[in-house]
């Protein structure tokens, strides 16, 4: 499931629109490459990258806490939320007291008119680097590990 698992929670990145279909592509990628590897690794390096595809997770939820935002808006009698990546570092002239969301409403709704380029493309690559880094890291350990409960039962005999 992975990914997909967020799409209920509303907890994918909201940058770009293509962001759990790409992390699926990248697990299923992961299960392949895991797949194809021969059966020689390390004992504990299933184990080690479930961990490591869990911690880059726990990080992802601390990025997404810090780096989005939720608007609610009434269309067609239907509240859809709307979510914005936004950064770290306002531009000049932005007042640092105002919320992010009001300062995003005061500007349109223009996450470029409010934070620097460079605060936004830290936070959504950060949003996606952990993202893609979890689920790739516990596809890829999650494959290691039936492989080697598969083969742990044979014996070379």
């Amino acid at each position: 499931m992975g990914p997909l698992g967020l799409l209920a929670p509303g907890l994918q990145p909201p940058w770009p629109a293509g962001s759990v279909t790409i992390a699926v592509i990248i697990s299923v990628a992961m299960l392949i490459l895991a797949g194809s590897r021969d059966q020689g690794h390390r004992r504990y390096e299933p184990v080690t990258t479930l961990v490591l595809g869990v911690i880059f997770l726990l990080a992802y939820f601390l990025f997404f806490s810090l780096f989005v935002v939720e608007q609610a808006q009434l269309v067609d009698g239907q509240q859809n939320i709307i979510r914005f990546v936004v950064g770290y570092e306002r531009l000049p002239g932005v007042g640092p007291d105002i919320p992010d969301i009001t300062a995003l409403q005061d500007h349109g709704f223009q996450p470029s008119l409010v934070w620097t380029p460079v605060s936004l493309l830290v936070a959504r690559l950060t949003l996606l680097g952990t993202f893609y880094l979890g689920f790739g890291l516990i596809a890829y350990g999650s494959s290691l590990m039936s492989g080697k409960s598969s083969t742990d039962g044979k014996s070379d005999g």
